[in-house]
């Protein structure tokens, strides 16, 4: 099969660089949704989601390269910086809730503390951040893969 989507799809060097970026993406895909899917309450970098959650970096690396290249919406415009942005958003929260809490613990004694707030509700406010990123990553991804769609009418 990805013999046959490769050879169907390489008219020119770029084509083919451009099925083969695809279905390295699909692979990584796959590896984080189908064979290592999210186990237990917390998948940020667990110990036993470690493949699920590196592939899962890949794949969404691959969104801001498949934006640029493959589907032509550009890193200057809103929908790029705002994939970026909010990429970067969404992983600072992971990041902080990786391996068992254990660099949100060090952000929070350095600088929140619990004069502002209680571990736990920091805590919640890193899930629900991460949930809320991870969910703007894919509605940026479809406005900016849709915003050069044109309907032309039939004369």
């Amino acid at each position: 099969m990805a013999c046959a989507f490769l050879m169907a799809s390489t008219k020119t060097i770029a084509d083919g660089l451009k099925a083969a970026f695809m279905l390295q993406m699909y692979v990584a895909g796959f590896v984080t949704v189908v064979l290592t899917p999210m186990q237990g309450p917390d998948v940020a970098l667990g110990s036993t989601d470690a493949l699920h959650c590196y592939a899962a970096i890949l794949y969404v690396a691959d969104h801001v390269v498949a934006n640029e290249f493959v589907l032509g919406v550009k890193l200057t415009s809103p929908f790029g910086i705002g994939f970026v942005i909010i990429s970067l958003l969404c992983g600072i929260f992971q990041l902080l809730r990786a391996e068992n809490d254990k660099y949100g613990r060090l952000f929070y004694m350095k600088v929140i503390g619990s004069r502002w707030l209680s571990f736990a509700v920091f805590k919640w406010a890193l899930e629900v951040g991460f949930m809320l990123t991870e969910n703007a990553l894919f509605l940026v991804f479809l406005f900016g893969m849709t915003s050069e769609i044109r309907i032309v009418d039939d004369v």
